[in-house]
């Protein structure tokens, strides 16, 4: 689902990857790392709609794929979307998300981030 690459398939319909993603990830985490990825994608329809910047910031691919999902929320929507529980950590993870979206960037491999996820999920393991 790269953006940068010239696969543009994944803009024809949406994939849902914000539940895919979520429902994976739930097999190891909790609910305070699923449930901003799984609001991932309203947090973009809600950021269009409040932040003008923000929505004037977003790539071509990604002002496609805001269309395919459902496009920014009405002032209804996002006033309940602002209402839900951990939608602001949904809406910083947007924006982290966001920030990492550089072409060619140099990036950390999975393997590198092990230590820190095994540590995380000992943590939660050992956890009452």
């Amino acid at each position: 689902m790269d953006e940068h690459g010239e696969n543009r398939d994944f803009l024809a319909a949406d994939r849902a990857h914000e539940d895919v993603g979520a429902r994976f990830l739930a097999n190891w985490f909790d609910a305070d790392v699923t449930e901003p990825i799984a609001l991932h994608v309203p947090a973009k329809r809600y950021l269009c709609a409040i932040d003008q910047e923000y929505h004037l910031g977003l790539s071509a691919a990604s002002v496609r794929s805001l269309e395919v999902q459902g496009g920014r929320f009405d002032p209804a929507e996002a006033d309940e979307f602002a209402r839900v529980p951990g939608a602001m950590e949904s809406v910083d993870l947007r924006r982290w998300d966001d920030s990492g979206k550089v072409a060619g960037a140099p990036t950390m491999s999975v393997d590198e981030f092990q230590d820190v996820i095994v540590r995380y999920l000992e943590a939660v393991e050992g956890s009452p």
